[in-house]
């Protein structure tokens, strides 16, 4: 039997850790504008709708990311920032 290059376990290792990376950088990527404006309010009770809408591209990049990771476990390919785009553009509206 003739072994296909990517079938050792080094090869599906370093697969599963770019797929875990590439979908932390698309999360990071995706609620960062809601993240400075988060660090940058003072904290005062009257900020809170500030904070909250804050949060909303957190939410939607946090969706994007269950999404692109649910996509990835049934068929391993290397291409999991299609899956996170895929689902920050379904899921940004719902969210």
């Amino acid at each position: 039997m003739v072994r296909e290059f990517g079938d050792g376990v080094l090869a599906r290792g370093a697969a599963a850790v770019h797929r875990v990376l590439v979908i932390e950088l698309g999360l990071l990527v995706a609620a960062a504008p809601g993240l400075v404006l988060l660090a940058l309010l003072v904290p005062d009770v009257s900020n809170a709708p500030l904070a909250a809408l804050a949060l909303v591209p957190l939410a939607a990049a946090v969706s994007a990311a269950v999404f692109a990771w649910r996509a990835c476990l049934p068929e391993p390919g290397l291409e999991p920032m299609r899956h996170f785009v895929r689902g920050y553009r379904a899921n940004a509206l719902d969210v």
